[in-house]
């Protein structure tokens, strides 16, 4: 008795998965490409923000009004800690903000007494040799 391995349901989706692997494939390319593209457009943007326009006098110089511009632009602006509440009330100044934080993150770590320390024996592993460097002048 003969066998049609991969049967046609099973070729069926063979046939698909390979379609599709080949539309992913070149949508990332694609992707990549405009990407790239993109990554170029903005370059010679920020290029000519630095050049001067061609029909300007060499001896003037580069107008920058238009690049600080851009560069402000970019700026994200640094909100800080939002206001924080203790006890129902708001705290909006800086140090008020610095104790909370600190009270909150002292109240997770404990001091331990070394002297409460269990034991556990001696280690199975053999101790790591001390490693001498030899002493280089700068």
């Amino acid at each position: 008795m003969k066998t049609n391995y991969p049967d046609s349901s099973s070729r069926r989706i063979i046939r698909l998965f390979a379609r599709i692997y080949t539309q992913t494939n070149y949508q990332k390319n694609y992707r990549k490409h405009v990407k790239k593209q993109l990554s170029v457009a903005h370059n010679d943007y920020v290029s000519g923000l630095l050049s001067a326009p061609e029909e300007s006098n060499p001896s003037q110089p580069v107008p920058t009004m238009r690049f600080w511009s851009y560069i402000r632009s970019k700026k994200s602006h640094d909100v800080g800690v939002a206001p924080l509440k203790d006890n129902n009330v708001d705290v909006n100044d800086s140090l008020g903000k610095a104790h909370l934080l600190s009270n909150q993150f002292k109240s997770v770590f404990t001091k331990e007494d070394p002297d409460d320390i269990p034991y556990l024996g001696p280690s199975p592993y053999p101790d790591v040799p001390l490693t001498v460097l030899p002493h280089q002048e700068y």
